[in-house]
């Protein structure tokens, strides 16, 4: 249950989101999942300053907060969220997503489709998907999609193996990025 806050309290909470210990910062953090209020654009742009955090930690106690913004914030910061390396913070941001985005799944198949995430964070979306009952065209669908990806980068490997008498590090860079 979450317990109304009043108006003087928020930016006393965004000066002990500056402070330079991080336990006071994770305290803080934690309190403002408890407060019902909207965030104003203060404690958005630390939110976004704190969940890029090295502490994994701390980016999770930052996206637990992305319920407090505005919706459009919520989400681009949530989807954004969805690259992290820990999977606890992906898991979080997976989380929000499913509080406040209608109709999930297709969403969450167009961000699949349109990131650049690495694989391990796709593979845990995709199975974040498979617990949801989804049918499984999408996942036919995606697959597919990432078969015709990999045909391409394999053909492109091929034609720079026909042209393995170069040597320029451009070459080799290309031909270690495609293997």
């Amino acid at each position: 249950q979450r317990i109304p806050m009043p108006a003087p309290f928020l930016p006393i909470l965004c000066s002990l989101l500056e402070h330079p210990d991080d336990g006071v910062k994770k305290s803080t953090l934690s309190a403002l999942t408890r407060g019902e209020f909207t965030a104003d654009a203060r404690l958005t742009g630390l939110l976004e300053l704190l969940v890029r955090s090295p502490d994994q930690q701390m980016r999770k106690a930052s996206i637990l907060c992305y319920c407090l913004l505005p919706t459009a914030d919520r989400e681009r910061l949530a989807f954004a969220a969805l690259t992290d390396r820990h999977p606890d913070v992906v898991d979080a941001a997976l989380g929000v997503l499913e509080e406040c985005v209608e109709d999930l799944p297709p969403r969450l198949f167009k961000w699949l489709n349109e990131s650049s995430a690495p694989p391990r964070q796709q593979q845990q979306v995709l199975c974040y998907l498979s617990r949801q009952g989804v049918p499984r065209q999408p996942f036919e669908d995606f697959a597919g999609r990432r078969l015709n990806d990999a045909a391409q980068m394999a053909q492109a490997l091929h034609v720079l193996e026909d042209n393995a008498a170069r040597s320029d590090a451009g070459w080799t860079l290309m031909k270690i990025v495609l293997s």
